[in-house]
């Protein structure tokens, strides 16, 4: 009777401690996983930047040249859109916003010219 309870005893404790150990071990892989996630997406920042409608040439020319000042942006990354490029790249991607874009006209497109670029490095916090 008493080898019954001792080993009920043991096997409690075993089992209890093994599902401890699993519960860390998989709290400590999900951890790992949302980090290289992160880092991954850290990695990856695109900025858009939209123009005011009453930009003129000379604010493009300005904007132009202090974003090539910049040295943490890639220089290959550096592109303007007309608010045109961005409603044929709305068009082409899909029908939906095809049948809208093509009511639009140069007046009454909504959108905006903007600037994208993408950072060289991103601030790590470790």
């Amino acid at each position: 009777m008493e080898y019954l309870e001792t080993f009920s005893l043991s096997l409690a404790s075993i089992s209890c401690i093994t599902i401890t150990l699993i519960v860390v071990a998989v709290s400590l892989v999900l951890s790992m996983n949302v980090e290289h996630f992160s880092d991954s997406i850290r990695k990856d920042v695109t900025v858009v930047m939209f123009l005011k409608k009453e930009t003129t040439k000379e604010d493009l020319t300005k904007i132009k040249k202090e974003l090539e000042s910049i040295e943490n942006i890639e220089n290959s990354s550096r592109e303007r859109k007309t608010k045109e490029e961005s409603a044929n790249e709305l068009k082409n991607g899909n029908e939906i916003f095809a049948t809208t874009v093509d009511r639009w006209t140069e007046e009454t497109n909504p959108l905006l010219d903007s600037y994208m670029f993408k950072s060289k490095r991103y601030c790590s916090n470790r």
